[in-house]
């Protein structure tokens, strides 16, 4: 992908002046991770020797050298990262050999992490470290969509309303999927959809709901209907807590219903929204949910979150574009031209944020490796219980790109990732 600065989707985002970027790095001890969990990256060379096992209440994995490590950390489970299918792309990506192991809760993981990296069959060894999402909650409710007629939306809504086949995936904390203005939106997976009936019960079949106990499409996920909870491990991707949930704001700036009478407008219009929870951000969920939206017919991938670089994460954003999907990030709302991830990673789109006069916002990240600016600032988006939020940061700015481009391949849903990107950049 060859970056351009601040560029437009074509009437969809207003060209700015200047070039912007990112927060800084993150280390994981800054960032935080999950006590006691591990993650292996492992070399090709060792994909056939790899084989799950046990001995005396030890994890094993096959290759003798690391048993003994796992035996030295008291590794007391392992299992493959990613679940479900893995596509023929997935394993050039290694997304294989990514394995996660449990340990003793108090275990000083970063010496852990350390010793397996040193394995001659250990390509990369790092903590389940927890990314931070990029908004800045405390900002007043707006009742206006200011940004919608900034991008020019209404002159594109013209042209093209969506493709009910385009669909987004909202890798976040969660989708209060049953909102109002968020439902009539939602990714069905029809194979899974027991009733037939296009939306989402969740209740068992035997009440005339969708949870029947059966993978029913094969892809090592039973009833997910419209998306995972990769936190709870099930069907629904609803969010804990109260009023503001970062996924559900995040996931109505991309998609709420349009023209259906109530709340917010989303860009796309017709398109389609994959549901995930992953709360708290941490790397095997991420990782898991980039693999899904990839295995299972996303189009666009929105990750409104950020922090140091990460190799598992990384090439599983390297398969999804290999896949052909489009990958939006948000750059980072630390005002400064350190470089966040994934936004800095090859092949995603880094978003900074703009304010309604087309200038930066003050707290948005900055550099020559961010691609696009787009608004942020008191973005209007769902809350939690039919709710609506508004508030501001590139959190914000990275879903006006990621529904915009939902349009925009909705004009010719047959584009490549490569030829939506040479039409943002060059626009």
């Amino acid at each position: 992908m060859n970056r351009k600065g601040c560029l437009s989707v074509l009437t969809l985002l207003l060209p700015l002046n200047g070039i912007f970027a990112s927060q800084q790095n993150q280390s994981p001890a800054e960032a935080g991770y999950l006590p006691g969990e591990v993650i292996l990256f492992f070399e090709e060379e060792a994909r056939e020797r790899l084989a799950l096992g046990e001995k005396n209440g030890i994890a094993t994995l096959g290759i003798p050298t690391i048993d003994d490590l796992n035996e030295t950390f008291q590794v007391f489970e392992a299992q493959r990262l990613v679940r479900g299918t893995i596509s023929e792309i997935g394993k050039q990506y290694g997304m294989d050999l990514l394995y996660h192991l449990f340990l003793p809760e108090d275990t000083d993981i970063l010496m852990a992490v350390e010793a397996y990296k040193k394995h001659s069959l250990v390509f990369d060894a790092f903590p389940n470290v927890i990314y931070q999402p990029l908004d800045t909650p405390n900002d007043p409710l707006f009742s206006s969509q200011w940004a919608l007629p900034k991008i020019k939306a209404p002159e594109a809504w013209d042209i093209q309303k969506g493709n009910s086949s385009i669909v987004l995936s909202i890798i976040d904390t969660g989708n209060d999927w049953d909102h109002p203005d968020l439902e009539g939106n939602l990714w069905i997976n029809t194979l899974e959809d027991f009733n037939g009936n296009g939306t989402f019960e969740n209740y068992s079949s035997g009440s005339g709901g969708d949870l029947d106990g059966v993978d029913n499409d094969g892809n090592g996920f039973i009833d997910d209907v419209i998306g995972w909870d990769f936190t709870g491990n099930d069907p629904n991707p609803t969010p804990g807590g109260g009023g503001f949930n970062h996924g559900t704001w995040v996931s109505g700036i991309a998609n709420m219903v349009t023209d259906n009478g109530m709340g917010g407008a989303g860009i796309p219009w017709n398109c389609r929204t994959m549901a995930f929870r992953c709360a708290p951000l941490f790397t095997s969920c991420l990782i898991n949910t980039i693999n899904y939206s990839a295995n299972n017919g996303a189009h666009v991938i929105n990750m409104s979150w950020g922090g140091g670089f990460n190799s598992g994460i990384n090439n599983a954003l390297q398969a999804a574009h290999a896949a052909g999907l489009v990958l939006c990030a948000s750059a980072g709302n630390g005002n400064t031209s350190n470089r966040l991830y994934p936004a800095a990673n090859v092949n995603v789109i880094a978003v900074a944020a703009t304010n309604s006069s087309d200038q930066k916002s003050s707290y948005s990240s900055y550099g020559t490796w961010v691609d696009v600016c787009a608004p942020g600032d008191g973005i209007l988006g769902a809350g939690n219980g039919g709710g609506y939020v508004s508030t501001s940061g590139t959190s914000a700015s990275s879903p006006v790109v990621a529904g915009a481009i939902a349009l925009l391949r909705s004009q010719n849903p047959a584009w490549t990732n490569f030829q939506i990107e040479n039409l943002l950049f060059t626009s």
